[in-house]
């Protein structure tokens, strides 16, 4: 099966559509075994459900037929909606424009520690940090780590003077070192 593209841009439409109608042209998937040769799931769906490789074999759809009444239409109809959503969110990447610190604030990645913001600073600086904090138009920030005895955590590098149009601004995410 193929991949996505890594940099989460979409795919043609007839490079998706393609595989899975000519799997439904050709199907008798009770009797032989044939290849699917299209994009593979994305996104959440792709640890919950089937691979359609794997939905579209001989016993996944004995298996719908006999014991959950779904057939090989019902199966390919299903896999073409899920891939369906994967390009969607793909599409709708694009459209959305750079992420904004704002927003970068509420993702769950972020609020668990996994990722932190790289924020760019004035200067063609870009600061990686964990959490912001704006007091009397002043940009505070903090990378998470402790000073032994430290009531809060400790705050390295200074202030930056940070006003609403770079709260809005752009800004990428990075891994937690």
């Amino acid at each position: 099966m193929k991949k996505w593209p890594e940099d989460g841009s979409p795919v043609r439409f007839e490079d998706l559509a393609r595989p899975l109608a000519d799997w439904l042209r050709n199907r008798d998937a009770r009797e032989r075994r044939l290849p699917y040769d299209g994009y593979e799931l994305g996104g959440r769906e792709s640890t919950g459900c089937l691979q359609p490789d794997e939905a579209l074999s001989p016993e996944s759809i004995s298996y719908g037929i006999e014991h959950q009444g779904r057939d090989s239409y019902d199966v390919a109809v299903g896999i073409a909606i899920q891939l369906g959503m994967e390009q969607g969110r793909r599409l709708e990447g694009r459209r959305a424009g750079p992420l904004r610190v704002i927003d970068a604030l509420l993702l769950p990645e972020v609020q668990a520690g996994k990722k932190w913001i790289a924020l760019p600073l004035p200067g063609g600086i870009v600061l990686p940090t964990q959490t912001l904090g704006v007091c009397r138009g002043r940009l505070r920030w903090c990378d998470g780590h402790h000073q032994p005895g430290a009531i809060r955590p400790t705050h390295f590098g200074g202030e930056a003077t940070l006003g609403l149009p770079q709260l809005l601004g752009p800004c990428t995410l990075i891994d937690a070192e």
